[in-house]
């Protein structure tokens, strides 16, 4: 299946769960501050000289890796070494939300762009930082992110640090393969540090091998016993014992969290014999940070400190309002201000508000107040708790919130009916679909917690999450396994049941049309076709985004059924609409059906401007099909050097997007270059390597590129004079050709025809080809319909039906001749050269003239015929025109001529003439050249 054409025509209308979908709100789309600033520092550090080195010295590396449990103060080594060198830098500190990979990158994106100016920032990259895309045709791959922001990067002039803190949190594989990516790219003014409590999964290994990153764990970032000496010097303004400095160091091995903790518990001692006490009584039970934070800390507080500690933990945030209707008390404010005050881990959030304030507490405790929770309180009063904190959220707007409380309070139908309003709500509110650029992932998640029976109740979320799923792979975060593909299309089924029963026609007209956007990629057109006709039955044109992608699915589809007359008109209306980025995949596919109806200068221009466009864009996909459109235009006008540069420029780009449909056919392009050069052997090499690789696999379309390169191979080998192998692929097509589309059918009756030809039966070559010549003119297939004719004009003239093989050949010659479509001649091999040699004479219009003429000198260019045709020329002059043309090119005088011959200086002139029209010179020297290029005179002598 082809992500590039279902990011090109897809529709879709979603994005998270615990996040939001298409429109909830845009809060999950607004970016944090807080987390693209360094943390903020306890008022009182000790300076780790050391370690400062350490990083100094990181600094000749690509990447540090700081990485140690919790607690070992990684992330406050790393501000406070950045704060003391006033380095450039951006930092991210993530969280488990940014699982979401565009989320994740979003904020990398914006904590990069303080290294550039604002004018250097790519439409890209400001288009992913951007809330909300207005399509989806315009929506940029992770691969094409990457790329974009590495290249913003390759500006930079002056050293510049990336943190990511805390990346422990992320376990989406396509983050980690998409980072490797760009850590692989990393410009050299670039300096990555990750800072986890574990190994990321990364290629750590092959790195360490490279030299390029520097490592710090556990054992660097131990507090030292001087270390812990100071520690309490500043925390406390006291002084340790050796005894006490021991028994710590022995307790806690180094971990700074420990000692902080201790320190807090210490503050209600009064004097140092209590605090020496305290310490030496610390036992190696109480080492778990659960159990001491339970015992020591959470014990120590007053009973309404704990209790609202212990129910406002599952609160992602808090406010004191919010606090306030959950526990229906009115001294919220007060708590809150004196845990903050107390630094009892709560944090503030940079959250714009004119109410009031936002915390949060520190990840390093809210698992185990929540943990605790559980144990105190029970599930069920958490889940009432959850359940009057969604409706809090829902009430003030905050739907993302709403749901996410939703989930803790397992209430399937009420996560269901929030996800499904917020969905209506902004559609009924905007006169076109607002598609959110985030969010698809924690979508996806959300709606498979959910039982089924609860989404067949809610249509909307159903094609909603189908949208969400398919998206997910179009940007490369998911494979579409068949266990995907399996829940994609019960969703489907789902929603169109219910809108069936609703008589809702509208929207079952977008269901029909996702349909056929996924046939029409596992190449079941005939299927897609249907379901696209029937959909567009259903929906208005107002509805632009899934009416065009409809209409895209159809005239796709006429494409590949070869109905290219009903396909022009359809994508003439279709690019009638004034949108560029809207357009750009019409254009192309428009340009598609020029090219096969030979018109290659409307395709030529509308493919330039294409071009234009997406190189300003950075849109790799469509610069990818744009050259190998060029590529194939250049080829057929015979400009090999211009097709191969296009070809190839097509084919890395393609491999780049693992875009297989585009790889195929590039190299199609470059095997037809190398065979019309005569390196024809390694063409065929070239189609074995393919054969290998592309396999069919049960799916159609790859099955059809499976049997297009069997094709292109028989193809070669009947060029190259193996009728063997040529016999064993008739022989074997009987097999698959009538499961093929009708178009490659096609083309294989063309194979097959000049295989009767070249076994001389040209009565079975006209059989096959009269009736494929009838259809391919009704249906507007003009290329097939010339290459038909100029077979049926060898085929002709092999029964000695010179008149009807002249009038087939003026035919295409009047067709071809405008558009310089000179390989349609050159790829039938030398044979042609006698027929278009005979038909000059009979050609009145001089521009006709002139073409054929061209056709010819390119047959006698070596790099543009497959074997030689010195041959066929030769049987073309007598024996006494052959004795003059070596004379002639020995550079002999007419009456010197006719002298060694024995005949008249008339005679001689006459077969000079003829000479020059069989060689088709003009003059001594041309004759001359072209007998050198076609090794006549060899023969000759």
């Amino acid at each position: 299946m082809s992500r590039r054409s279902t990011h090109n025509q897809h529709a879709a209308s979603q994005t998270s769960s615990t996040q939001h979908i298409a429109g909830m709100d845009t809060q999950s789309m607004t970016l944090v501050q807080t987390k693209l600033q360094l943390p903020h520092l306890p008022l009182r550090t000790i300076k780790r000289d050391q370690l400062w080195k350490h990083l100094d010295a990181s600094m000749d590396y690509k990447i540090s890796l700081v990485s140690t449990p919790a607690g070992f103060g990684k992330t406050t080594l790393v501000s406070q070494w950045i704060t003391a060198r006033n380095a450039t830098t951006a930092w991210v500190t993530l969280d488990t939300d940014d699982n979401d990979p565009l989320r994740f990158w979003r904020y990398l994106i914006a904590a990069c762009q303080r290294f550039l100016p604002e004018s250097e920032a790519t439409a890209l990259s400001l288009s992913l930082l951007s809330p909300t895309i207005a399509t989806p045709f315009t929506f940029p791959t992770l691969e094409n992110v990457v790329t974009s922001l590495l290249n913003e990067l390759m500006q930079l002039n002056q050293q510049a640090i990336l943190v990511l803190d805390d990346y422990a949190v992320i376990t989406e594989n396509i983050i980690h393969k998409t980072l490797t990516t760009f850590l692989e790219r990393l410009p050299p003014a670039i300096h990555v540090i990750l800072i986890s409590r574990s190994e990321p999964p990364l290629p750590l290994l092959r790195w360490r091998a490279r030299g390029e990153i520097y490592d710090l764990n556990t054992t660097d970032l131990r507090f030292s016993r001087e270390e812990i000496a100071t520690f309490f010097e500043q925390e406390l303004t006291l002084s340790l014992s050796v005894q006490a400095l021991q028994h710590l160091d022995t307790l806690l091995e180094g971990w700074a969290a420990g000692l902080r903790l201790i320190a807090l518990n210490l503050r209600n001692k009064h004097s140092v014999q209590e605090v020496e006490q305290y310490i030496l009584n610390l036992s190696a039970e109480q080492r778990s940070i659960q159990a001491y934070f339970v015992d020591e800390i959470l014990a120590s507080q007053p009973e309404a400190a704990q209790s609202f500690l212990l129910q406002t933990s599952i609160l992602s945030r808090l406010s004191a309002s919010l606090v306030d209707d959950v526990m229906d008390r009115s001294d919220s404010a007060t708590l809150i201000t004196s845990l903050e005050l107390a630094g009892l881990f709560i944090e503030v959030l940079d959250i714009p508000t004119e109410v009031e304030r936002w915390y949060r507490y520190s990840s390093l405790f809210t698992e185990v107040l929540q943990h605790e929770a559980r144990h105190r309180l029970g599930e069920d009063t958490l889940k009432k708790l959850a359940s009057k904190a969604s409706q809090w959220f829902e009430e003030h707007n905050m739907h993302i919130q709403a749901v996410e409380m939703a989930l803790q309070a397992q209430d399937g139908e009420r996560v269901a009916q929030l996800m499904e309003e917020s969905i209506l709500t902004t559609h009924s509110n905007t006169s076109e679909k607002i598609y959110t650029a985030t969010d698809f992932h924690d979508f996806c998640r959300c709606l498979e917690l959910l039982p089924e029976e609860v989404l067949a109740r809610h249509p909307h979320l159903c094609f909603s999450y189908a949208n969400a799923r398919l998206y997910t792979y179009v940007l490369g975060e998911v494979p579409l396994t068949a266990e995907n593909m399996q829940r994609l299309e019960r969703c489907l089924d789902m929603a169109e049941a219910s809108w069936r029963s609703s008589n809702n026609t509208i929207h079952l007209g977008e269901v029909l049309a996702f349909r056929a956007l996924i046939t029409q990629q596992y190449g079941y057109m005939e299927k897609a076709l249907q379901l696209a006709k029937q959909a567009l039955d259903y929906l208005p044109i107002e509805q632009s985004q899934w009416y065009m992608a409809c209409r895209g699915v159809l005239g796709a589809g006429l494409i590949s059924t070869g109905q290219l007359h009903e396909a022009r008109q359809l994508f003439q209306h279709r690019m009638s609409i004034n949108n560029r980025a809207f357009t750009r995949p019409g254009v192309i596919l428009f340009s598609k059906i020029c090219i096969e109806q030979a018109e290659f200068r409307q395709a030529t221009a509308s493919l330039e401007q294409i071009l234009i466009e997406a190189r300003e864009d950075k849109d790799r996909d469509d610069i990818a099909d744009a050259q190998l459109g060029l590529a194939k235009i250049s080829y057929a006008q015979n400009a090999l050097a211009t097709a191969q540069q296009q070809a190839q420029e097509a084919l890395e780009l393609a491999r780049q997007l693992v875009h297989e449909e585009a790889i195929i056919h590039a190299e199609m392009v470059l095997v037809a270059i190398q065979h019309a050069h005569g390196t024809t052997v390694a063409a065929l090499q070239q189609l074995m390597h393919k054969l290998a690789w592309v396999k069919p696999n049960g799916i159609p379309m790859r099955s059809q590129f499976f049997y297009e390169i069997l094709a292109a191979q028989a193809q070669l080998q009947l060029a190259s004079g193996d009728l063997v192998a040529v016999e064993r692929w008739v022989q074997s097509r009987k097999d698959y050709a009538e499961s093929l589309p009708r178009v490659q059918q096609e083309k294989e009756e063309f194979l097959m025809a000049r295989w009767f030809i070249s076994q001389k039966q040209a009565q079975d070559a006209l059989e096959l080809l009269t009736p494929i010549l009838d259809a391919a003119k009704q249906a507007g297939r003009i290329r097939n319909s010339l290459e038909c004719q100029l077979m049926m004009a060898q085929a002709h003239a092999m029964l000695k039906q010179q008149q009807t093989a002249r009038s087939l050949l003026l035919e295409v010659v009047a067709h071809a001749g405008p558009e310089n479509y000179q390989r349609l001649f050159l790829d039938q091999g030398p044979a042609m050269v006698a027929l278009l040699q005979a038909l000059l004479p009979h050609i009145q219009a001089t521009h006709q003239s002139v073409f054929v003429k061209k056709v010819l000198r390119a047959f006698s260019n070596p790099g543009s015929i497959n074997n030689t045709s010195s041959s066929v020329l030769i049987e073309a002059l007598s024996p006494q025109e052959q004795r003059v043309l070596r004379l002639l090119v020995s550079g002999r005088k007419n009456p010197e001529i006719a002298a060694e011959l024995v005949v008249s200086t008339n005679t001689v002139k006459t077969h000079i003439q003829n000479i020059y029209r069989k060689l088709n010179v003009e003059n001594r020297v041309e004759a001359s050249e072209v007998a050198r290029q076609l090794n006549l005179l060899q023969e000759f002598s």
